[in-house]
């Protein structure tokens, strides 16, 4: 099983209502470090990266590492944010204190603005 699916299932709920947030405006919160340091690989894993989902789709994971790779496929197994990753694009940082932004990356609709109907006072 790959290393950090079980600890972006845990988060993927606040990821999911951030992303809904971030529709709006940028989303930041702080990750326990310790889910992400306590592998038992001897490796060291960077631990700072950007994925960027544009039209569904992660875009940019060529390059990145196993901690964004593992992220990217909990997010797009999941119905809920493929929903959310269908409507607008996004783009999600961490750095190296654990520090998530996630900020959509779409053009923000405005809501249609509804013309109400002048009511005329015929008594004038």
């Amino acid at each position: 099983m790959d290393a950090y699916i079980n600890t972006w299932k845990k988060y993927l709920p606040v990821i999911k209502l951030l992303m809904k947030k971030a529709i709006k405006e940028q989303q930041n919160f702080s990750l326990d470090r310790n889910d992400f340091t306590k592998s038992k690989s001897a490796v060291r894993v960077p631990c700072n990266f950007t994925i960027v989902f544009t039209k569904g789709r992660a875009s940019n994971l060529v390059n990145n590492n196993k901690i964004a790779k593992d992220l990217a496929q909990v997010m797009l197994a999941d119905a809920g944010i493929l929903s959310l990753l269908a409507g607008c694009d996004y783009e999600m940082n961490m750095n190296t204190k654990f520090q998530m932004v996630i900020r959509s990356t779409s053009e923000v609709k405005p809501a249609p603005v509804e013309q109400e109907e002048l009511a005329v006072d015929s008594n004038d």
